[in-house]
């Protein structure tokens, strides 16, 4: 997940939220780097291919990783 929804959960489980049990997803990826999946709205249009390659590789990672 990305960092604002991280936060989100946290806010919403309060005492309950359990950290062994989410991550944020470019760390599947970049393993300890605690990235933010960006959000290209605001920028070129190239930011959107950017985000959408580095979402592609994180998923076949996971795939990868679990099947």
């Amino acid at each position: 997940m990305s960092r604002d929804v991280l936060t989100e959960i946290k806010r919403l489980a309060g005492t309950a939220f359990d950290e062994t049990k989410v991550g944020l997803f470019l760390n599947e990826l970049h393993p300890g780097s605690n990235l933010s999946v960006p959000d290209p709205w605001y920028g070129p249009e190239e930011g959107y291919a950017e985000v959408y390659d580095s979402i592609n590789k994180t998923c076949q990672l996971i795939l990868e990783k679990y099947k």
